[in-house]
């Protein structure tokens, strides 16, 4: 058709009605005379294709929140890896997940597994990269937060395995909120540690404590203390070398003016250089003589005293040089005496006949036996020494009001010494109680007047026995009857005839399993379990109006569980989704009928038959599929 631009032209086929002439199959074309591919997938126009993220090169995901477990529980890094798989995520170069915001819905890996922390999967996000599931990276960065106790939040876990030949593993990667601990790159805390080798340092090392540096080696320790005023070498005693510090002031030096004080003595092998006080240094005499017994001495040389060690007199006054007596005579415990001649004081004199009257009645330091009491009226002690070991006995007490007076026993030397009560019979001796540092052994029956405490004072009274925990423990609460006690609470009774628990009844621990009373039914509820020759185990449920169910195993080993009433399902779900809910019939189908036989299609009923009879064939048979209903769906029979 011919356009020059003056006027408007029509197309046929365009804008009114009409054909327009085409070369090749344009006009009529159902698909491309020859296929081509989008993004690797071939596309000839006869259908719709569907492009995965993969084939536009976009990591995979799926539809929904990836669901890895229940509750925190723990899981494998090969049942990770096995999850991972049946989600696709090896079936891409690239594949990213994020897992469930549910607690419920979400696991976790424990660090057993991961080597380097446990790993909260709740809100983590997922991404893998591999060739195949023998070559790949996995690296997870996990939520703010998580409920799974001592999981790291905020983190990012990378596990790298290239077959089990190549050691693969976990890692963790460290970012701003997830900053390494000293301990994770072996470094020591800001609070301080034990070095396992030496330190060198390039500039000074200050300590702001009193005590500075310490050398604790051997049985002793030392180190410098600066109090403010003084800078000492200190020590320790002996077997205490972290310990503080004792008497001993080895070198003291005060701050102020530098000088220094020796408090234990010098020993010196060589010189001593510096000045001296006074001519001490290379004095031979004295600076200024002085006189023995009236002879001049200045040290530099022996002098001799007559009288003394040579034969001579001294000047004495009055008739010491002549005497032969006392010029006044003395007495000596009342006996006269005055040089001229020796005298003889007897025990009278001596005030000493009492002590001997009663030295008589002593007691001898080679043994002998007692015929009154023995009173000890101060701290004295009874205290019997064989070689190096001992055995004492005391009593303490401060004065009339001392609130904690007691009579004391003590073995010692090495700890072997321990205390034994003995009874001998005739030749028989028994050993009725020791006493060492690890037991006590009782021979024959014990009998507490009391309440008894191991490990603590007895906060429950009567006749009961706590342990560990003052109101923790046993108490006899009558005749046959005793009760269990967990901080003052009663929880358990046993008596004759019946065990009785007042608290929940719980076995296991991460998987519970209880029994609980409210004590709000009327009637008791029973848990029989019994059997027979016919019936072998039966577990039966029941109160006392009769039982409820019993779950019971038979002869042949099958299992029969039986309800003496009716089931009342809370949800309704699981029965929906296996039982027909109502039978229908589905849309018609036509089939032509020739000659010979014809049978319906399976899954079908015959619903009508439409006659022609002009040739063979062209009569009708009508079917209708049967349908059932499940669970909100119909579905067709396969087979009628």
């Amino acid at each position: 058709m011919s356009f020059d631009g003056s006027a408007n032209i029509d197309l046929p086929g365009v804008n009114k009605t009409g054909n327009q002439n085409t070369t090749g199959n344009a006009a009529t074309a159902t698909k491309l005379q020859t296929a081509r591919t989008i993004n690797g997938v071939s596309f000839d126009g006869s259908a719709n294709i569907t492009l995965s993220p993969a084939n536009i090169g976009c990591p995979a995901s799926p539809t929904g929140w990836l669901t890895t477990g229940n509750n925190g529980e723990s899981i494998t890094t090969a049942q990770l890896v096995t999850l991972l798989q049946n989600n696709g995520a090896f079936n891409t170069k690239a594949w990213i997940a994020r897992c469930a915001w549910a607690y419920a819905n979400s696991a976790s890996i424990p660090d057993s597994e991961t080597g380097c922390g446990i790993i909260p999967l709740a809100g983590a996000v997922i991404e893998v990269f591999s060739n195949n599931t023998n070559n790949y990276t996995i690296r997870i960065t996990t939520a703010t937060t998580t409920s799974v106790s001592g999981a790291l939040t905020n983190a990012e876990f990378i596990y790298v395995s290239n077959g089990s030949s190549y050691s693969p593993g976990w890692r963790r990667a460290y970012n701003t909120k997830n900053k390494p601990t000293a301990a994770d790159v072996g470094a020591l805390p800001l609070s301080g540690g034990a070095l396992t080798g030496g330190l060198t340092a390039a500039g000074e090392i200050i300590s702001k404590s009193a005590n500075g540096l310490r050398i604790a080696y051997g049985n002793y320790g030392f180190f410098i203390r600066n109090d403010g005023s003084n800078t000492y070498f200190m020590l320790t005693d002996s077997g205490n070398s972290l310990g503080t510090y004792n008497s001993l002031r080895p070198l003291i030096i005060n701050n102020a003016n530098g000088a220094v004080t020796i408090g234990n003595g010098l020993n010196v092998t060589g010189g001593i250089n510096g000045s001296l006080n006074g001519n001490a240094a290379t004095a031979t005499k004295l600076q200024t003589a002085r006189t023995i017994g009236g002879v001049s001495f200045d040290g530099s040389a022996n002098i001799n005293l007559p009288g003394v060690n040579i034969a001579g007199n001294q000047n004495t006054t009055g008739n010491a040089a002549t005497a032969t007596k006392l010029q006044t005579a003395r007495t000596i415990n009342g006996v006269s005496f005055d040089g001229s001649k020796n005298i003889e004081l007897t025990a009278e004199d001596l005030n000493l006949q009492e002590f001997i009257n009663k030295a008589n009645n002593a007691v001898q330091r080679s043994g002998d036996i007692l015929s009154g009491g023995l009173t000890f009226e101060n701290d004295s002690i009874l205290a019997w020494i064989r070689n190096t070991d001992w055995a004492k006995i005391g009593f303490k007490n401060d004065a009339d009001s001392d609130t904690d007076s007691y009579m004391w026993f003590e073995t010692g030397d090495n700890g072997n010494e321990y205390f034994k009560w003995r009874s001998r019979q005739s030749t028989t001796t028994k050993d009725l109680m020791t006493l060492k540092w690890d037991a006590l052994n009782i021979l024959v029956n014990a009998v507490i007047n009391g309440s008894l405490g191991v490990g603590t004072t007895n906060a429950l009274g009567g006749s009961s026995i706590v342990l560990g925990d003052n109101d923790t423990g046993f108490k006899q609460n009558g005749d046959g009857i005793l009760d269990v006690y967990a901080n003052s609470q009663r929880v358990f009774r046993f008596q004759n005839g019946v065990a009785i628990a007042f608290k929940n009844i719980q076995a296991g621990d991460s998987k519970k399993f209880s029994l609980s009373s409210s004590n709000t039914s009327t009637k008791n509820a029973t848990f029989n379990l019994w059997g027979a020759s016919t019936r072998p185990v039966v577990a039966e449920l029941g109160d006392e109006a009769g039982w409820h169910f019993y779950s019971q195993r038979n002869t042949d080993n099958s299992v029969i569980f039986s309800v003496n009433g009716q089931i009342q399902p809370n949800n309704w779900g699981n029965f929906d989704s296996r039982y027909v809910k109502d039978v229908r019939l589905g849309t018609r189908v036509v089939q032509l009928m020739a000659r010979g036989g014809r049978y319906e299609k399976a899954g079908h009923a015959i619903t009508g038959l439409r006659i022609i009879g002009e040739v063979d064939g062209d009569d009708e048979a009508i079917f209708r599929p049967i349908q059932k209903y499940i669970n909100g769906t119909w579905y067709n029979v396969a087979q009628v």
